[in-house]
């Protein structure tokens, strides 16, 4: 940033440097032609550096606090998905859940491969009392580094809340099943598993029934058990 404005500042001395010697006629009109090139030359880089002070003025005030800067970066690095996450975190910290969710499904368009919006969503869908939408998104976030310690915590927390309240609901048993898997569970997941095909059996649900059996085998088989 210097460097430049010392070659500006260098530039200007050479251009406005009077010549020294003896004049002669042919001389003088030369120095007179120097001197209107000299002139121009100056005002021309006065104009840019006025223009140059212009943009930096304006550039400064997209600096002034957070919103304005983040208003200014979505205006030019839109595509991010980063910077839409971001956003839509800052807009849940102000209780904007939709405007935060709007945010997270912009992210999730860009690179849907982005594993922290999963439990960023999730949080969200747990303010709005929406924990069974948010179960699937947080055992998604199981996978990812990032958010792997804060959301294995939640959602274990979700699973106690909903099973107390939905003792009998298969689905939300085999969501706990494959969340063991996931965490190299294979007890608590044939435990899932049993309970799962039993609702199912009651409820006449032969397929659901069947699958949650030989989830269950499956899990038997990895822990190691006697069915």
């Amino acid at each position: 940033m210097y460097i430049p404005s010392i070659g500006a500042a260098m530039l200007i001395a050479q251009l406005l440097a009077p010549s020294s010697g003896q004049k002669t006629q042919s001389g003088r009109k030369r120095e007179l032609s120097l001197g209107a090139a000299r002139l121009l030359g100056a005002t021309a880089l006065g104009l840019a550096c006025a223009a140059l002070s212009a943009r930096t003025l304006v550039r400064n005030l997209d600096w002034l606090n957070n919103d304005t800067a983040f208003s200014s970066a979505l205006a030019v690095c839109g595509r991010s998905a980063k910077l839409q996450l971001q956003t839509g975190k800052r807009l849940l910290g102000s209780g904007d859940t939709t405007g935060a969710l709007v945010r997270f499904a912009l992210a999730r368009e860009i690179d849907p491969d982005f594993c922290d919006l999963d439990f960023e969503e999730a949080k969200v869908r747990l303010m709005l009392g929406q924990a069974k939408a948010a179960l699937p998104l947080l055992h998604n976030s199981l996978q990812c580094p990032f958010t792997v310690n804060g959301a294995a915590p939640m959602l274990m927390e979700v699973y106690k809340q909903l099973l107390s309240q939905y003792p009998n609901d298969s689905w939300l048993h085999g969501m706990a099943a494959s969340t063991y898997n996931s965490a190299g569970q294979p007890a608590q997941a044939a435990q899932h598993h049993a309970r799962a095909a039993e609702i199912c059996t009651a409820q006449g649900n032969a397929t659901c029934a069947r699958e949650h059996t030989e989830g269950h085998a499956r899990a038997i088989g990895l822990a190691g058990i006697g069915s």
